[in-house]
């Protein structure tokens, strides 16, 4: 699991240097960076949360449920993000 994490890790922080303009390129990674480590432990924290309020299996299937419909909203294009 960590070799994979590491390439799709190098590769997403290049994908987003790239995509990035120049002039904003390092607070694009730094809020890239930032949400994405700063992402795992909110979900840890919310799902620790759900597991001391609900229970272990229900809060693992809320937790799917919910990104699913985020899935599903992306994928259709619910959520988009603001036109520059």
């Amino acid at each position: 699991a960590g070799v994979a994490m590491t390439a799709s890790n190098a590769s997403a922080n290049a994908i987003v240097q790239g995509l990035a303009p120049e002039h904003l390129r390092g607070q694009s990674v730094s809020l890239f960076m930032l949400a994405m480590r700063g992402g795992v432990a909110m979900g840890s924290l919310l799902l620790g949360a759900g597991v001391h309020l609900l229970g272990v299996r229900e809060a693992l299937v809320l937790s799917g449920l919910l990104a699913m419909v985020a899935h599903l909203a992306i994928r259709r294009g619910w959520l988009t993000a603001p036109a520059a």
